[in-house]
């Protein structure tokens, strides 16, 4: 029989055994977690560092965005240049762009509707139409435009192009509603207007 004492000891020699095989494993395998995940924070911060950049671009009050959408309204407007010339955003293009998609969707399907022809799906289908059009022109074209002032020497940059560019279509909103009135003349001269304004608003 071995005694109790002996046997405590032995007991005790084998935990401590394993405790100083902990501690030499435990080193290496903290390390290789710590470089683990300093590696995962800096692919996180580079990730959320993309969105740290734009975060600028949208950090302005419901005031302000009122204020710039009503200028870019009127035609040779030179104060909507003064409001966003050292503050563009985007949050203002991505409203108007938004909302025109939302609009023009609804004036068509209404249009429709008062012409008889009733399709039920075609606001669901009109859309995904309207989107992809409508976002691949607001920030297509301003991504050549602000290639090519950057070749003739413009110092604006790529942000305050985009702002005007969708800016200049918030004259577009209200027309959209106008043109559901099915009178040819008035549709033609908001069209008109609406071309004219907006063309205004990217020369001022």
């Amino acid at each position: 029989v071995i005694p109790m004492n002996n046997q405590n000891k032995d007991d005790n020699l084998i935990e401590n055994k394993k405790e100083r095989e902990v501690e030499v494993i435990n080193p290496y395998k903290d390390k290789f977690q710590t470089s683990l995940e300093a590696i995962n924070k800096t692919w996180i911060d580079k990730f959320f560092c993309c969105f740290a950049i734009f975060k600028k671009y949208f950090q302005i009050t419901s005031q302000d965005f009122l204020l710039r959408f009503l200028n870019s309204l009127i035609p040779f407007n030179n104060k909507f240049q003064n409001l966003v010339k050292d503050k563009p955003d985007l949050y203002g293009p991505i409203w108007i762009y938004s909302s025109l998609i939302i609009i023009i969707s609804a004036t068509g399907s209404l249009t429709r509707t008062l012409q008889g022809n009733n399709n039920k799906n075609f606001f669901q289908e009109f859309v995904p139409i309207a989107g992809v059009v409508i976002y691949g022109v607001g920030f297509g074209l301003p991504i050549l435009i602000a290639f090519l002032m950057k070749i003739f020497g413009t110092s604006l940059n790529f942000a305050s192009v985009i702002c005007t560019y969708g800016y200049s279509f918030s004259i577009f909103l209200p027309i959209s509603i106008i043109c559901v009135i099915q009178w040819d003349i008035l549709q033609w001269i908001s069209l008109i207007y609406a071309i004219f304004s907006s063309t205004s608003l990217l020369e001022s």
